[in-house]
Formats: structure tokens, sequence, C-alpha cells
């Protein structure tokens, strides 16, 4: 190749590389919601589907992201390397592309390379500080650093107020503590045959008033084992953005024989759920009961108030349970009611919710 035309080439590429200075690049940390890690929020939507049809075009990298920078793109098309790590929680995670047009605000995420067993174990809140770099065009431009507050496992997030002072209800992570696959259903299941409540499980394959008798063994094998009301509900930490709740594991339930309404409704709805019986929560302001159907077109339907089975009858927690989803019902289905008069109602379908990707939150034994 001649050297002139060599020349010009080199020259035509510098006019398109565009340098920029730490100075000169606008950008900053972002962490999650209200600056803070919810353990409980992360494990539960990391495999959560993205179904967003119309999708943000300025958000890059992961939709689900929890960490990442907020970046004026300096230039069109310009080629930005991201990567995010942290003291504890996070491996080094990278995101690579171009930031499209010049002046654009950009929200990006990498795919975070989080440690989930740690995450699984924290039960005390801490401070964690987040490092971000940022390479444009292949330089490293600048580096920053951010202390944030890290929330326990048992922090179940109901809701935050958005950037436009609007509610936002993430009462759906409830459905992250019900956990059909924890050693302590199938312990349950087997107590309940070995007392003779029932000879077997089999849900649907029976008639209603048989799957009855099933679900009246799990609320006596619960009872036998000397379950007590307990509201402690006080989270971690305290916040002017998120509205949060305590929730034990249901493996802390059944070792301290204690539940309070929210709690209490997610053991029965794990063993439902391993029952292959379908369930959900039913959240009204300022308590929760469980419900699940009879019979598998979901004609027939039982609620549970769970947290009279430490001193009631199987009956008569299901009459109370009953008669609260019949006042609870038209706020539940009506779409004519203002936001103000059904706030606080919501029902949590469990299988919905597995179908979403919304995970169990699993726990150490």
């Amino acid at each position: 190749m001649p050297m002139s035309r060599l020349l010009c080439i080199l020259l035509l590429t510098l006019v398109f590389v565009v340098p920029v200075h730490a100075a000169d690049l606008e950008w900053d940390i972002e962490v999650g919601i209200d600056d803070s890690i919810f353990p409980s929020l992360i494990i539960a939507t990391s495999t959560m589907l993205d179904d967003d049809d119309d999708p943000d075009p300025t958000i890059l990298g992961d939709p689900w992201g929890f960490v990442g920078v907020i970046i004026v793109a300096p230039a069109d098309q310009a080629p930005v390397r991201v990567e995010i790590s942290s003291g504890k929680l996070i491996g080094p995670s990278v995101w690579e592309g171009v930031l499209p047009k010049k002046g654009e605000t950009y929200l990006v995420n990498p795919v975070l390379k989080f440690d989930y067993d740690a995450l699984l174990a924290i039960r005390q809140p801490f401070p964690e500080v987040v490092t971000a770099r940022v390479l444009v065009n292949g330089q490293p431009v600048a580096e920053k650093s951010k202390r944030v507050p890290v929330r326990t496992i048992n922090d179940c997030m109901l809701g935050y107020e958005d950037d436009e002072g609007d509610f936002v209800d993430t009462s759906w992570l409830f459905a992250a503590y019900v956990n059909e696959n924890h050693p302590v259903v199938d312990a349950l299941l087997g107590e309940a045959l070995k007392a003779g409540y029932v000879d077997s499980f089999a849900a649907y394959q029976k008639d209603a008033d048989e799957v009855v008798e099933e679900i009246e063994a799990v609320y006596r094998a619960i009872q036998a084992r000397g379950f007590k009301y307990s509201n402690i509900t006080r989270s971690s930490g305290e916040s002017g953005v998120v509205a949060m709740q305590h929730v034990r594991l249901i493996g802390e339930q059944v070792r301290s024989a204690q539940a309070n309404c929210v709690e209490g409704s997610t053991l029965f709805a794990s063993v439902f759920r391993k029952l292959e019986m379908s369930t959900f929560l039913v959240s009204v302001p300022g308590h929760m009961f469980v419900c699940v159907h009879l019979d598998e077109d979901q004609e027939e339907t039982l609620c549970i108030e769970t947290t009279m089975v430490g001193t009631a009858s199987f009956e008569n927690a299901v009459s109370e349970g009953n008669d609260q989803f019949l006042e609870a019902l038209p706020f539940l289905i009506s779409d004519s009611m203002n936001e103000e008069t059904s706030e606080g109602y919501a029902i949590i379908d469990i299988d919905d919710a597995r179908q979403s990707g919304i995970m169990p939150i699993s726990e150490a034994l």
C-alpha cells in the first residue's frame, strides 16, 4: 500500500476517534432502589423474564440490573466499556458496546456476577463499597466508588416511590418467600401421614372434599409443631422511599415455631405448592392470608387465616379466611375503583410468579 494512502486512512481513523477526558465525561454510579442492595429482590428476579414489548432504548445491558452507571454519550456511536465490582458481593462484571446518540443519557447495567451464596447468608445489614470503571474508545477515563447499605435476606420490599413520586407495588416479591423445595415441607407432609390425618396426598387426583381433608391434614401438622403468632415485621433499616418488612424464611419459622400473617401464609403456600395445588397469597391493608383452589379447574377455593393455627380449629380458621376473602374481593377484582381505594389489596398467585421467573429464596440448612 502506498505511504500516502496509508497516511490518509490513519488520518480518517483519527477523525472518528473522540478523545474523552475524565473531566469531560458525565457519568455516575446508579445503585438499585434507594441506593441500597436488596438480596431478596436480586435473588427473586435473577431468572425473571423480560416481557417488555417496548423496551427503553436508553437502558443498555441487563434490564433487571440493580447496579450500573448513568452516562451521557460523548459522541455518536461512542464505544464504551463499563466494569462493576464490589468488596464482597459482586465479582468484576463488564458491559461493552456503543452509546448510540451524542448527548443522550444512558443507564448501562452489566450482568452482575453476584456471589449468591453470600447474598443468601446475609442476616444483618452492612455497608458495601461498589466500584465502577469506564473506558471510552478503549482508553480508561474514570473510576468511581460508592458506599451503599446492604439489606438482609429477610427484608421484603413491598413497594417504592419512583422518580415521579408514584408508588410502585412490588408485593409480588412475597412469592419468593414461598419455598416448595425446602426439606421442612416434606417433613411436615411425612408427619401428617404418620399421625394418620390422611392416608395419602394426591391433590387434584381426588375430589374437592378429599382435597379439603388434605389441606386440613397440613393445618394439623403445622399446628402440632406448636406454632404461635409472633408479629415481628420491622426491617433492618428505615427508608423514606421504600416500604419493606421483615419476613422469616420458612425454615426459620419452623425452628422458632412462630410466624406472623405473611410468614404463616408463605409456609402454607409452600406446602400446597409442593402438593401441586394452585395457591395464592391475598394481601389486604396491614394483613395477609392464604387461599388454595380445591380443583384443577379452579372452580372452588378455600382460604385460611393462618394466624389462628396456634389457637383455633381448622374449621374456624377457614371460616375466618373465607370471610376475609369475600370482604376483599370487590377491591381485588374491580377496575373501576380508584388507586387510593384499592391500594394495599393484591393477589400474589404463586403459579404465575413461578412462570414469570420469580425464584424461591433458598435457605442454608
